[in-house]
């Protein structure tokens, strides 16, 4: 599971950042006796409209793609900002798959908020795309302290849209990390909303190592009280060549394939995943991954690193610094409740 969100999160941040020149990643990954295999590749451009393209090889020792996801500015004015991106999936023969689309508008209005919202369509077998959820979010900032709400549509049985979940976060900023906390609530059948999951963050930023501890609980039961599930913490130690080594150490109350023990209230460790990023003499970016797990055989320690993947990167891929953000006065305004 580690190893997909390994893999997503590439992908991802592949389209978010490929500039100008574009990049193309290969992914592998580690069987149990330590071989190489696969060779999923995601290729991305940017040129008006950022592309990127994820393809697999197949048995002939041709490549089909899988996904690819463009990502177009139709607006961006005093007015506001419109992106579109658009979904295309492939099926293993390579034939087109079901597209979909996500509409992302943000605009900000007299009482400073900052309003975004965000629409995935889901195209049906006439080619006609229907909303599949919309979610609209209200942020607004005073010093270092950002408060959103988002509110979560679904279609219901009559296919109109349905508030179904209400998100409530707070952000703040601080000269050395930041500080934020997320809890949902969920609709239950008598309309009520309460809460169902809470995730908090905090990250300290000391020159070039920074450490990101998250902790999530959940309540099963809506009228019993939040309860730890897991807690993860990410150290990161960034040098000037761009080379990086993430150690996400992550916690649980039970290890896999057991039930907590009873009395224990703190969490214990369960993985670690090891992420190694170095910069090759030809300007090429090469990511390892490997991790530790409990084993059944003995959960009061982690077994021996086991390597799971490596990405490697050609072309574009180490991000130029961003320039410092100009400091803006947010107007004071009295809130109206």
């Amino acid at each position: 599971m580690m190893s997909k969100c390994i893999l997503a999160a590439v992908c991802l941040a592949g389209l978010l950042g490929a500039q100008q020149r574009g990049k193309t990643e290969t992914a592998y990954t580690y069987d149990v006796n330590g071989h190489r295999v696969g060779g999923t590749s995601y290729t991305s451009s940017r040129n008006g409209t950022q592309s990127r393209t994820e393809r697999i090889s197949t048995l002939n020792g041709r490549t089909t793609p899988v996904e690819q996801v463009e990502e177009k500015v139709i607006q961006d004015n005093s007015s506001g900002r419109i992106v579109e991106r658009m979904i295309k999936r492939y099926g293993q023969d390579g034939q087109p798959a079901s597209p979909a689309k996500v509409r992302i508008e943000t605009r900000r209005d007299a009482s400073g908020q900052e309003l975004t919202t965000t629409t995935y369509y889901q195209a049906d077998i006439n080619g006609s795309y229907k909303i599949r959820e919309r979610q609209s979010k209200r942020a607004k900032t005073q010093g270092k302290v950002t408060d959103s709400t988002t509110e979560v549509e679904r279609p219901g049985l009559d296919n109109s849209l349905k508030l179904v979940e209400r998100h409530v976060a707070r952000e703040t900023a601080r000269e050395t990390g930041a500080s934020s906390q997320l809890t949902v609530y969920s609709r239950d059948e008598s309309g009520r909303f309460r809460p169902t999951a809470q995730e908090t963050k905090e990250t300290v930023i000391n020159k070039n190592r920074e450490t990101e501890t998250v902790a999530r609980y959940n309540s099963v039961n809506p009228d019993a009280k939040m309860e730890l599930a897991t807690q993860s913490v990410t150290e990161i130690e960034t040098n000037p060549d761009g080379s990086q080594r993430k150690v996400i150490s992550t916690y649980g109350l039970a290890a896999p394939g057991r039930s907590t023990r009873e009395g224990r209230e703190q969490p214990e460790l369960r993985e670690q995943e090891i992420i190694e990023r170095k910069v090759q003499r030809d300007g090429s970016v090469v990511e390892v991954t490997g991790v530790r797990r409990v084993e059944l055989a003995d959960a009061s320690e982690l077994g021996p690193y086991r390597k799971v993947s490596e990405v490697v990167c050609t072309g574009n891929c180490i991000e130029p610094a961003e320039p410092p953000a100009e400091k803006k006065e947010t107007p004071k305004t009295e809130d109206k409740q």
